[in-house]
C-alpha cells in the first residue's frame, strides 16, 4: 500500500480576511477592479445593498473594501485597484458592524446592538453619550469623521476635516438576528 500525499490546495476556503488570504499566498481572483467600480463609479455617494447566496464571500468582500479604506496599500500590490488609484487613496474611518456579534433574541438585541457600537467606539477611542443604538452610531459617525481626513483633503497648514458623509458603515451579517432570533414553539 502506498501512501497518498496531502494536498495542500492554495486557496482560501473559509477565509474571511483579505489580509490572511494576500499575506498566506492564497489565490485570489482579482475583483478590486469590479470594487473600484461600485466604491468610486456612478452613484457611489449612495448606500449599497450587497446581497449574495451564504458562503459567497460577503465578509471577505466587506474586509476587502475595509481594508481599501483603512488604506493598506502594500496588499493590493500588483492588484487593478492599485492601478486605478496609484497614489490617489483615500483614508477613510471605518464602522463595521458584524450582526453576527449581537446577541439575535429580540429582548436582547438593541441593548447588545448599542454595545456592540460602543465597543467599536472605544476600539477608536471615542467615548458615547448616546443612550441609544441609533444616536450611538449617529454620533460616532460625526466624531469619526471630524478626526479623520483624506489624503487628498490635506493642505500645507494642516488637516481639513471631513463631514459625516465620508464615513464608511460596512454592515455584515445583516441577517443573523432575524435567522437565528429565538423563534415560538407551536
Amino acid at each position: 500500500m502506498t501512501d497518498t500525499p496531502v494536498i495542500k490546495y492554495p486557496f482560501g476556503v473559509n477565509v474571511q480576511s483579505f489580509e490572511v488570504i494576500m499575506d498566506s499566498g492564497k489565490v485570489y481572483v482579482d475583483k478590486t477592479g469590479l470594487i473600484h467600480d461600485l466604491i468610486y463609479g456612478i452613484g457611489s455617494d449612495a448606500p449599497f445593498f450587497l446581497s449574495r447566496p451564504r458562503r459567497f464571500g460577503k465578509t471577505l468582500l466587506l474586509d476587502t473594501i475595509q481594508r481599501i479604506f483603512e488604506g493598506k496599500r502594500e496588499l493590493f500590490s500588483g492588484l487593478e485597484i492599485e492601478k486605478r488609484l496609484g497614489s490617489n487613496w483615500d483614508v477613510l474611518p471605518v464602522i463595521r458592524i458584524p450582526f453576527n456579534a449581537i446577541e439575535s433574541d429580540p429582548a436582547k438585541f438593541e441593548e447588545s446592538l448599542f454595545l456592540e457600537i460602543d465597543n467599536i467606539a472605544l476600539r477608536s477611542n471615542i467615548a458615547l453619550k448616546a443612550i441609544s443604538p441609533s444616536s450611538a452610531i449617529a454620533e460616532l459617525i460625526f466624531k469619526l469623521s471630524t478626526r479623520y481626513q483624506s489624503v487628498s483633503q490635506q493642505n500645507g497648514s494642516g488637516f481639513k476635516p471631513l463631514n459625516e458623509r465620508n464615513v464608511v458603515l460596512l454592515i455584515d451579517e445583516y441577517d443573523f438576528p432575524l435567522i437565528y432570533s429565538s423563534r415560538p414553539s407551536f
